[in-house]
């Protein structure tokens, strides 16, 4: 559609504009959009490079038994004094 417009403008006589300035080119929209997307796939294509956990890196799950012994026998307060 934008470009169906671009072309009907660019067929029609220019706009009378004042003295000095330029007439609005209908391409200029266009090259404008087609600038920031080419921008905004560049900074996607820079995101998508950066590692990602799950895509590029894993935690490494790591199995440790835990001993059933406890690291310290019960021991009262009585028995310390002694």
């Amino acid at each position: 559609a934008m470009l169906i417009e671009i072309k009907s403008r660019m067929l029609l006589p220019p706009k009378k504009v004042a003295d000095g300035e330029e007439a609005e080119d209908p391409r200029a929209e266009l090259v404008r959009r087609l600038l920031e997307y080419e921008q905004t796939k560049l900074q996607a294509a820079a995101l998508s490079a950066t590692p990602t956990y799950g895509r590029d890196f894993w935690k490494a799950q790591v199995y440790i038994e835990q001993s059933l012994k406890p690291r310290f026998p019960d021991v009262d307060v009585v028995e310390l004094r002694d």
